[in-house]
């Protein structure tokens, strides 16, 4: 999970998210992105800063490109709907991360306290994990403090992070390593080819 700065929020939310936000709470559930001139909104904010806050990353996996052969998505990092949902934050721009298809099935509609957020100001990610660069696997930083690593741990499960990625990370490394001045944007789990040198 790499760190990044948010995107100040786009226009059209400003305008417009809190009448749409009075709308969805009035009507109790969410069903669907509306429209703005003829165009549905998870495009217009994915085009308009999610996307590039991340560089085309997706924001807990870090893989790239989503699209394809993923999907793009927009996660709602607390949930508009189940046990913890807050259809109070279904536009709310701080809420929302450019993500995969696989990321976001993998969380659904968890949500507690503990899941890491990458944009946040006091998230860095050596504070919270470290990499087994034999196997590809992230790991809860192992001399961190039981609450960090709980964090950590609960962050990598809810997401799997550590599963089906640790082989997708040695392939990115060995083709990082193939490319003389490669560019780590150009390539997943860019913390991953940075840190194994």
């Amino acid at each position: 999970m790499r760190k990044f700065e948010r995107a100040e929020c786009p226009q059209v939310l400003k305008d417009k998210g809190a009448g749409w936000t009075a709308t969805l709470v009035e009507r109790g559930r969410w069903t669907g992105w509306p429209q703005h001139n003829k165009r549905k909104l998870n495009h217009i904010l994915t085009d308009e800063g999610l996307r590039d806050q991340t560089q085309a990353h997706c924001s807990y996996c870090d893989m790239t490109p989503i699209c394809p052969p993923g999907r793009e998505t927009i996660d709602h990092f607390q949930p508009k709907s189940g046990e913890k949902g807050r259809l109070d934050l279904g536009f709310e721009w701080t809420n929302l991360f450019y993500c995969c298809d696989h990321c976001q099935q993998m969380k659904l509609e968890q949500f507690e306290d503990a899941l890491l957020k990458p944009d946040d100001a006091d998230y860095a990610f050596d504070i919270y994990f470290q990499w087994d660069f034999a196997t590809g696997e992230l790991r809860p930083n192992e001399v961190a403090e039981p609450e960090i690593q709980h964090r950590a741990t609960r962050t990598i499960e809810i997401f799997k992070l550590s599963e089906k990625h640790p082989s997708l990370r040695l392939k990115a490394l060995r083709d990082f390593r193939a490319v003389e001045a490669a560019n780590p944007d150009d390539y997943s789990y860019r913390d991953f080819l940075e840190r194994a040198g």
